[in-house]
């Protein structure tokens, strides 16, 4: 929703995969990027990135450019 809420994003694309005992997520936009580094007033990546450091091994990686989109991804331990 923040996506395009915010990022005014017209494309979303969502990849999954397990590689080894990683489950890997990857959440690609569209929309209009920001700066990574910039204080927001919104919860949305924060929570994002707090929830995935509570998971084994869990880690998170965003990356945007303003004016070209978004792509965040996560991964954590999937021990099945």
């Amino acid at each position: 929703m923040n996506a395009v809420r915010h990022g005014k994003a017209s494309q979303i694309v969502i990849t999954g995969k397990i590689e080894y005992d990683i489950a890997i997520l990857t959440i690609t936009d569209n929309g209009r990027g920001f700066t990574v580094g910039k204080k927001t007033s919104g919860l949305g990546i924060t929570s994002m990135r707090d929830r995935v450091h509570d998971l084994p091994q869990g880690t998170f990686d965003i990356k945007s450019t303003v004016g070209t989109g978004t792509q965040i991804t996560l991964s954590w331990e999937n021990k099945s």
